[in-house]
């Protein structure tokens, strides 16, 4: 980790003059670094150290290793450092000068100053540095190597989207001291680079280059041509198992000066073989200052002024579900004349990084702009891939932030990242950026988890349930991709059935309706999901000959038919489906398989008609599409979403005159499936209006959020028309040429390892054994990509590498070749051998998602559990263990035969002391990925269960029950074990997908946790009373959160009102369910609950631990209300407060005595906040809804405190004991009698009161805020207040909600839905004499209905999660398949967007079959085979009086739509 260094100007001088002296250890040994060698030293107390002699330019690679780190020190550190100690050069040595400078040494977050020097913090996690260097100037230069016993801030920081304290349970030791006279083995290497002779094409990264002065030179040429620069690097020079200083930590600098003379189009694509964390890439450029100053070089020690540049950068360069910015791909308009900085965060001790120049588009020539939108959709796509998963980006190597339910979450649209190239690469065309393309295939079929109880299928999703989620659409997206990158790149053996598995979830699942992909302009309709589920079928039957998916397929085909078309996509899909994924021969496989399955001739006879019928049907649709389609083009050319309505002349009108470049394509698409040719007039038409759509990126987009989508159905639709012949490479294409030079070397290696031929295994076989780290790094990346056998020899050496640079992309490598079911025995050996780095790299080789179970692995899964939970648990080197959680949790889900070894090796693994703090905190980590995978707090499911983790809480359970009675050492262990993965993500709860703390819903999980954080607490309490209550008790209250166990929950609500002040809040926030939790109303509990409310009245800066606490359980547990009437009035003095003390402002400047009037605004600020505060959660809790409570409502407020208390009661008073509202109601119906009517009368009269022009201006405020509630809305007395509230109140915010409330009266609401519904083309209503539509009154009061009772219902709060409808459904983007208007902070919707909603909702409604509506099985979480559930888990019971809401709503549907018909309009 690099030390930032501050150079002030008045220490220049002196640093110069040390330079210039002898004052450095002329003792330390002199090395010699004319050719490669090595030395092995003895690191004593005192450290040790090396000087060498270097030139200027002088190059070499430069490696430093602890020989064996299991043989440190528990938890010890050495200190690598590299310096100039003499220059012979001193005016060029970097420096900062004592002048004024441009910018502040670490703006920008630059982290250094200019400094020959660097340095590494070795631990046994990351024991070796590895680098490139060369000499800034002419001198001496010293390694030393020290035990460090200082401060390293080591597992500090904070995490990305990681609140709480869990890391400070197994704190890492900040400063470590070493035994007296203990020593460490370190070997030194160093390997001459010759940079003669180098290829203009090819460079290597140098240090050093961490800052712009010292930023290494690339070459840009100047031409007009396109050309590309290839980089490979390292940033090795920082800390690799846990790197807190991400954002601000190994930088590498580049200075490209452009002067070719017109502008182009700059793309930086970073590369890193084994993508576990975030990379970044910025540009820069320098002030207009700096230039006017020609101060553009660095001389004197001079800064440079810079600017962050971004003109050009592609649109998707934008945060996403996360704070952090981080990118692998970029693109910048380069100006002539102009020179840039780029600066490399690779984060990864290996890299490779290319650089184009290139003409941006739009293009004449397809094949040109095919090539180009290629390049710009794999980088864009796997940059937001790798850096926005859902929020499951990392940034440290030692933990896994969205584990099973989101860092291999590849949601539809990130998905064309795969099969948008595919088709392109069927017809002849290759990636550029492979590495990036090898990254997305692997991540394609790495989220298709094999299900748990639908048999050989597999789901796409991160959310649970497990089976079923997102999978429905998400799944048949995923077998879009695999199959069509299939057809060109055949899958690796252990990835070769989850076309198959993909196969059998269509079959098992029903259709959804239409596919989330990141809004309009992506996939949507029912189109896609037939052309891609038909596809996915008709691809198995060929390659099986499976009947299944043949009628399966079949099946889809008449769905097809029978499409609503909303989209003019849809049309595009159909006819591909039919001409592209649908036998030609049809009626003759149809009448074959027939035969096959034994048909008699009177079945036979039916099967070959309904055959003929079938494509009769199919023929005449396509035409009729293709007609329409031609149709449908815009006079520029294009098509936009609109299907169009027919007119009587046959033709189309459309509303919608845009093109876009999603319907442009698949209306190509679909004329190419249909044959016909690329001059077609409307073709070409289409073609050259595609080409102008496409961006100066490469990307196509007008309506979508990303263009991913778009891109891909454009690069389709062009590749189609205009494929080329793929590359064809001669045997001896890669070989060696006579005395090439390093160089060279490199790029023919890295040229070979582009192609991934298995041809040219031997090329990689030969540079895996050259003396330089980066033609064995690119070897280890050629091999990988062949996946072959023959390579399995090279991958061990790169596995045993003394270079981490290598060993990266050998343990990626090794993986791909153990995917294709080659190697086992290689690596199985490899994680047995004597050199600890051999062994961690081997197991990371084992880190992968797949399944070595139908595919039939020729490796034992015994064997591998016995490598996995040895080096979980036996293994002497510490990174070895920490490394095996992960790979053991991974083999775990996607494996089921091993689960049961993988259970017995993880007790072993919590119930044995770990001595590295570092690997302490990887278990913890890791441990929550396994727990989690039923689900964390947002979305844990009980359905289709991986049910062996219900066997390892059982197995840890009888460990802890055990251990209490016969080992408190162990029980203690197990518990704090147990308590800090708990506490793991504290409240974090998935951000769609990413990390969350656990959920409990798997059997048994609770009472497990529950008795670990009891334990915890238990320990904290028998403490003395100055150690008690600190960080671990803090963290126990944090892993206490959300576990639904009574007696834990009931110690929570203690700890609430009685326990410590500072952490009463946070026990009151880890209760899970307040359901779970009764108290008894009576005066023992409510009374110091009382007191300890008002003392936070009192004192308002602890009111978040006095008072908040309090309040929650006021407003959110259940409590139990006593039977008599006695002990009811008894407890009113603790609902209802007395609030008499309380003066105005003008009551208190009015006293005359200083302390009294101190007295009286002490008073009346603790009176107000508990009528606030107070008010609302009494306001909350139906619980506190009784009679008793209700009868106390006065007859007019004495003062304004006790008017805000009782205003919060108003609604809840004026719908007490009232029936269930209903949808349709009776107009015979005789009201019944109101025995409240005097009671309600008051609370209205109150708060008709609290509108009128004397009252409090903050209690006016709060009642017109809640004037929307649907009990006082409705009221006449009410609007009639409001409507003189409007003509006197100055507050526009009062106005205006005002308003809202008014605009809700039938007259004017009646006038504004009339208006709403005359937009809609498609309303079905009659029309009056002025073209208005008639609103029938049932109608018009079923609409009221959703209003007030459907919308409110959606939009409130629920006591169990604290969470709404409108949480998830409301936020735009969040469910794109079912996405709502959310109401305003007041609850009002406008009537448009209130219209929109009732339509959406009314799609989700089946009038056919009522039980089987959406909008009746989702919030109830319904789960079946042919279903998904509820991403959002269980909302309501059957009977809970929110759901019989929307249910009746529902069944009024039923008769509303077969009267009124169902617009088409089903979206946002």
């Amino acid at each position: 980790m690099r030390t930032i260094i501050r150079i002030i100007p008045s220490t220049a001088a002196l640093l110069i003059a040390f330079f210039c002296s002898d004052s450095f250890n002329l003792k330390a040994a002199e090395l010699s670094f004319a050719k490669s060698d090595s030395v092995n030293l003895t690191v004593p107390n005192a450290g040790v150290e090396k000087t060498v002699q270097l030139v200027k330019g002088q190059a070499f690679e430069f490696h430093v290793a602890i020989d064996v780190p299991s043989q440190l020190p528990n938890n010890a550190r050495l200190r690598v450092r590299w310096d100039l100690v003499k220059s012979d050069d001193v005016a060029n040595t970097p420096h900062v000068s004592e002048d004024d400078q441009p910018r502040e040494i670490d703006a920008f977050g630059i982290y250094t100053a200019p400094t020959a020097s660097w340095n590494k913090l070795l631990h046994a996690l990351d024991s070796d540095v590895f680098l490139a260097y060369r000499a800034p100037v002419t001198g001496r230069y010293r390694i030393s190597i020290t035990q460090e016993n200082g401060s390293v801030g080591l597992f500090t920081q904070e995490r990305w989207r990681e609140k709480g304290s869990a890391p400070n349970i197994v704190k890492v030791t900040d400063s470590i001291q070493w035994p007296k006279d203990s020593t460490s083995t370190v070997t030194v290497r160093w390997h001459p680079i010759d940079l003669t002779g180098a290829d203009e094409h090819y460079l290597i990264d140098l240090e050093p280059n961490d800052t712009p002065e010292q930023a290494q030179s690339i070459g840009l040429r100047e031409t007009t041509e396109d050309y590309t620069l290839n980089l490979v690097g390292s940033a090795d020079d920082i800390e690799y198992f846990d790197n807190g200083e991400v954002g601000r930590s190994g930088d590498d600098w580049y200075r490209l000066e452009f002067n070719s003379p017109e502008a182009r189009l700059f793309t930086a694509c970073l590369s890193i073989p084994d993508q576990q964390v975030a990379a970044r890439m910025r540009v820069y450029t320098f002030t207009q200052q700096a230039i006017d100053d020609d101060a553009t070089n660095s001389e004197g020690g001079m800064l440079f002024g810079l600017v962050e540049y971004d003109e050009g950068k592609n649109e998707n360069e934008r945060n996403h579900q996360q704070e952090e910015k981080h990118r692998i791909a970029i693109n910048r308009n380069f100006k002539p004349g102009t020179t840039y900085f780029l600066r490399v965060e690779a984060n990864s001790p290996a890299y490779g990084l290319e650089l184009r120049i290139v003409k941006p588009a739009p293009f004449t020539d397809p094949i040109h702009a095919v090539k180009h939108g290629l390049y710009d959709h794999i980088g864009q796509v796997d940059s937001w891939l790798t850096n926005r998963p859902r929020g499951a980006s990392v940034e440290r190597r030692i933990r896994d932030s969205g584990n099973l339910l989101g860092t291999n979450c590849m949601s539809c649209h990130t998905q064309s990242g795969v099969w948008g190239p595919a088709i392109p690469f069927e017809l002849g065309y290759r990636p550029q950026n492979v590495q990036l393309f090898r990254h997305l295939i692997n991540t394609c079929y790495q989220s298709l988890r094999p299900t748990n109880v639908l048999k050989d299928a597999a789901n796409n999703t991160s959310l649970a349930p497990l089976d079923l989620g997102d999978g429905p659409a998400g799944t048949r997206v995923a077998g879009h991709a695999a199959v069509s990158v299939e057809r060109t790149f055949p899958a690796r053996k252990l990835q070769s059935k989850q076309s198959t598995r993909v196969a059998n979830y269509v079959l098992l699942t029903a259709d959804p309706g239409g596919i989330n992909a990141a809004g309009p302009g992506a996939n949507v309709g029912q189109g896609v999901v037939y052309n891609y589920s038909g596809e996915i079928l008709f691809e198995m039957w060929q390659r099986t000959g499976d009947l299944r998916y043949f009628h399966g397929m079949e099946d889809k085909a008449r769905k097809m038919l029978k499409i609503t078309l909303k989209y003019c996509d849809d049309f595009g899909h159909r006819v591909e489906f039919f001409r592209r994924f649908f036998p030609s021969d049809y009626v003759e496989s149809a009448q074959r398989i027939a035969n096959e399955e034994g048909a008699q001739a009177e079945e036979l006879a039916k099967t070959v008609a309904s055959a003929k019928d079938l494509q009769s049907k199919i023929d005449a649709q396509v035409a009729e599409d293709l007609d329409r389609l031609r149709k449908l083009q815009l006079d520029d050319g294009g098509w936009s979403f609109d299907p169009g309505v027919k007119q009587d002349d046959g033709s189309y009108t459309t509303q919608s005159k845009t093109a876009d470049p999603s319907p442009t394509s698949t209306a190509i698409i679909a004329f190419h499936a249909a044959g016909i040719p690329k001059d077609d007039p409307t073709v070409a038409k289409g073609i050259k209006k595609l080409l102008a759509m496409q961006k100066p990126t490469g990307m196509w987009k007008v309506a979508s959020k990303t263009g991913f989508v778009s891109t891909s159905y454009a690069l389709h639709a062009l590749s189609r028309y205009f494929p080329v012949d793929p590359p064809n490479y001669a045997d001896n294409q890669f070989n060696a040429i006579e005395n090439e030079s390093l160089v060279q070397t490199i790029r023919r290696v890295h040229d070979a390892s582009v192609t991934g031929d298995p041809k040219f295994v031997s090329v990689f076989l030969d540079a895996a054994d050259h003396d330089s780290a980066f033609v064995r790094y690119w070897a280890m990346i050629g091999l990988g990509a062949t996946a072959t056998g023959g390579g399995a020899d090279g991958l061990a050496k790169g596995i045993q590498d003394h270079s981490k640079l290598v060993r990266e992309a050998a343990h990626w490598g090794f993986r791909q070749t153990l995917i294709n079911d080659n190697g086992w025995n290689r690596i199985f050996d490899l994680a047995t051998n004597e050199n600890d780095r051999t062994r961690e790299s081997a197991i990371r080789a084992l880190f992968m998602e797949v399944d070595s179970v139908m595919p039939g692995s020729n490796m034992s899964l015994e064997e591998l559990a016995n490598v996995l939970g040895n080096a979980m648990n036996n293994d002497p080197a510490p990174a070895v263990r920490g490394w095996a959680t992960r790979a053991s949790w991974q083999w775990w889900v996607w494996n089921p035969p091993i689960r049961k070894s993988v259970n017995e090796a993880w007790v072993q693994l919590l119930k044995r002391p770990e001595p590295n703090e570092l690997v302490d905190n990887a278990i913890r980590y890791q441990s929550h990925a396994l727990f989690v995978v039923n689900g964390h707090i947002a979305n844990s499911s009980k359905e289709h269960q991986y049910k062996e983790l219900q066997d390892l809480i059982l197995a840890l359970r009888d460990e802890m029950r055990e251990a209490e009675e016969k080992d408190e050492v162990l029980y203690k262990r197990l518990s704090l074990r147990l308590v800090a993965i708990a506490s793991t993500f504290y409240q974090t709860r998935g951000g769609d997908g990413g990390p969350g703390q656990l959920g409990y819903s798997t059997p048994f999980a609770d009472s497990l946790f529950a008795e670990a954080v009891l334990a915890q607490l238990a320990y904290s309490e028998a403490l003395p009373e100055d150690h008690r209550y600190g960080e671990m008790f803090k963290a126990t209250l944090e892993g206490a959160a959300n576990i639904p166990d009574e007696a834990l929950q009931e110690k929570l609500v203690n700890y609430s009102i009685n326990g410590p002040e500072r952490f009463r809040a946070l026990a009151s926030e880890s209760i899970s369910d307040p359901r779970l939790v009764s108290l008894i109303a009576v005066p023992e509990q409510l009374e110091p609950m009382y007191a300890q409310l008002w003392r936070g009245a009192y004192e308002p800066p602890r009111r978040p631990e006095l008072s908040a606490p309090i309040l929650k359980m006021y407003s959110k547990v259940r409590w139990i209300i006593p039977e008599t009437e006695e002990q009811k009035n008894e407890i009113l003095a603790f609902i209802i407060p007395k609030l008499g003390k309380y003066k105005t402002p003008s009551e208190i400047e009015a006293l005359q005595d200083s302390q009294t009037k101190a007295d009286a605004e002490r008073e009346s600020q603790a009176a107000w906040y508990i009528a606030e505060s107070l008010g609302s959660a009494i306001g909350e809790n139906p619980d506190m809804h009784f009679q008793n409570v209700a009868e106390a409502f006065p007859v007019g407020a004495v003062n304004n405190a006790e008017g805000r208390y009782w205003l919060e009661q108003v609604s809840w008073i004026l719908e007490y004991k009232r029936d269930l509202p209903e949808a349709k109601v009776d107009p015979n119906k005789v009201p019944p009698v109101d025995p409240f009517e005097q009671l309600r009368t008051r609370a209205l009269q109150l708060f008709v009161s609290q509108l009128a022009e004397n009252a409090d201006t903050r209690n006016r405020t709060r009642a017109a805020d809640l004037a929307n509630k649907t009990a006082l809305r409705r009221n006449p007395e009410i609007l009639v207040a409001l409507a003189s509230l409007v003509e006197f109140e100055k507050d526009k915010n009062v106005v205006e909600n005002a308003k809202k409330v008014l605009s809700q009266s039938t007259n004017a609401f009646k006038k504004s839905l009339v208006a709403a519904i005359k937009e809609e083309p498609d309303h079905g209503l009659e029309l009056d004499g002025s073209g208005n539509p008639v609103v029938p009154e049932d109608y018009y009061n079923n609409i009221v209905y959703f209003r007030d009772f459907v919308i409110p219902e959606m939009t409130k709060v629920l006591r169990g999660d604290e969470r709404s409808c409108m949480i998830c459904h409301g936020k735009p983007g969040r469910v794109p398949s079912l996405e709502l208007y959310a109401p305003d902070q007041v609850g009002f919707l406008d009537t448009k967007q209130l219209l929109v909603n009732y339509r959406i909702l009314q799609h989700r409604v089946d009038p056919e079959e009522l039980p089987k509506s959406k909008l009746l099985r989702k919030p109830l979480n319904v789960q079946s085979v042919k279903e998904d559930g509820h991403q959002g888990g269980r909302r309501y019971q059957p009977d809970d009086p929110g759901y019989l809401i929307i249910k009746q709503w529902s069944e009024s549907q039923v008769e509303i739509q077969r009267k009124y018909g169902l617009p088409a309009r089903n979206k946002k």
